[in-house]
């Protein structure tokens, strides 16, 4: 008997609730939109690690056009509050001036990186190439 009452209770409940969920929605006059909202900066980690690789896409107060730059930043081994960051051009001539000498940790392990992308055959002129050597220096 007490089975039976709870089963009806569930069942009457069940009920009721769908009924409130299927209510029509009354009709209102919503307010219209007249300016779209567009972010003027959106950053996407691209490759997460101690280096980490950033997309951000800028908007042009100008034009409707974004520009694309990318970000490498590494956290201080000793002090994990500071971080540095640089802007990376895709080149093998920043890989060379810019890129190797960021930081005592790239520096360090500088050979082993300019023997990956000779051995890869790098140009490191696409996002794809700084990708591959940025996970192989996470994974040094």
């Amino acid at each position: 008997m007490k089975r039976e009452c709870i089963l009806v209770s569930f069942l009457l409940i069940s009920v009721i609730t769908n009924a409130q969920l299927n209510a029509p929605v009354p009709k209102k006059d919503f307010p219209k939109i007249y300016n779209e909202v567009i972010p003027l900066i959106f950053e996407s980690g691209v490759v997460q690690g101690k280096l980490n690789l950033n997309k951000i896409f800028s908007k042009n107060t100008n034009s409707n056009t974004y520009n694309l730059t990318y970000t490498v930043s590494i956290t201080d081994i000793n002090n994990s509050a500071k971080e540095k960051s640089l802007q990376l051009k895709l080149s093998k001539e920043f890989f060379e001036s810019g890129f190797l000498s960021f930081s005592p940790e790239i520096s360090d392990k500088s050979a082993y990186l300019r023997k990956f992308v000779q051995d890869k055959n790098l140009s490191l002129t696409e996002e794809k190439e700084w990708v591959t050597l940025i996970k192989y220096f996470n994974y040094l």
